[in-house]
């Protein structure tokens, strides 16, 4: 079963953008255009991951993942700016952050992927093997 994943993003063209390449990707896709619009799919249907963008009007994003995880405290979630500096998250942990515009549209489903523990590892290397780890050291076998 492909993951559910809800994108959030007052944008029309950039949620339509990171909808689609999700789809094409093979996940399960709602997208919102509001933080109520979000909340009410997210009741109806919970998701797997919530990527949202961090400026909207009325709720912001991250108000939004706070109010989500009300109801799912372990819901990994990925942030949107168009700021591409680091941002304070005010206490809320995220599973990833996303400037925009994207480099490249690949780096929007590896930051997908590796939120579902499901990033593919190098071929012939186990996934905890030879990477770094969240603080930039080294990890071994």
């Amino acid at each position: 079963m492909a993951a559910r994943i809800l994108v959030v993003d007052d944008d029309a063209a950039a949620l339509r953008l990171v909808c689609d390449l999700l789809r094409k990707e093979g996940f399960e896709v709602h997208g919102a255009a509001s933080a109520a619009e979000a909340e009410a799919l997210f009741a109806a249907e919970p998701s797997d991951l919530a990527v949202v963008d961090k400026s909207m009007p009325g709720v912001s994003g991250l108000e939004l993942i706070r109010r989500l995880r009300r109801s799912a405290p372990e819901l990994p979630a990925i942030l949107m700016s168009c700021y591409p500096e680091p941002l304070l998250a005010g206490g809320i942990k995220l599973q990833g952050y996303l400037a925009r515009p994207f480099a490249r549209l690949s780096v929007v489903t590896a930051a997908v992927r590796q939120a579902l523990g499901a990033a593919k590892p190098k071929q012939g290397v186990p996934p905890s093997c030879g990477g770094r780890g969240l603080s930039g050291e080294a990890t071994s076998c």
